[in-house]
């Protein structure tokens, strides 16, 4: 293999000798937010731009702390480090990349480019003390 280091050989009982483990990477917070007064509106928050080098996926995890309320992540990705991000949108659909939550979950996202950008967006409504996080593990399938 030209790239020994990506794929690791591995062998047990249940899937035999020499099936290949793709890795993954190491999670990493990308937006957190605690709120100090009840939001009379809709309030975006953008993370950095985060790498995705070597994967083509990634599982998110948003946790809230006051469920019941609507909450939207968008995701956007670039070719290169210092590209414009935009939109990444589903070519079978033609639907931008988002998930909406009314509670605290972990989806999956295939079909990534290099850096992707992710935006949540709390609803209004949502009460003084309430937080919000949003972490990223890389991964391929």
């Amino acid at each position: 293999m030209a790239n020994d280091s990506f794929y690791q050989w591995k062998g047990d009982a249940n899937n035999g000798m020499g099936y290949i483990g793709l890795p993954k990477g190491s999670p990493s917070l990308v937006i957190t937010a605690t709120l100090t007064a009840t939001l009379t509106t809709d309030t975006t928050y953008t993370g950095a731009v985060t790498s995705m080098i070597g994967f083509n996926s990634a599982l998110v995890e948003f946790t809230i702390s006051s469920a019941g309320l609507t909450s939207a992540l968008a995701v956007a990705g670039a070719m290169s480090a210092n590209g414009t991000m935009i939109d990444i949108i589903d070519k079978d659909t033609s639907a931008a990349m988002t998930d909406t939550f009314s509670a605290s979950q972990t989806v999956r996202l295939v079909g990534l480019p290099d850096y992707v950008g992710f935006s949540l967006t709390l609803s209004a409504g949502m009460t003084a003390g309430a937080s919000a996080t949003l972490r990223v593990q890389p991964l391929n399938l």
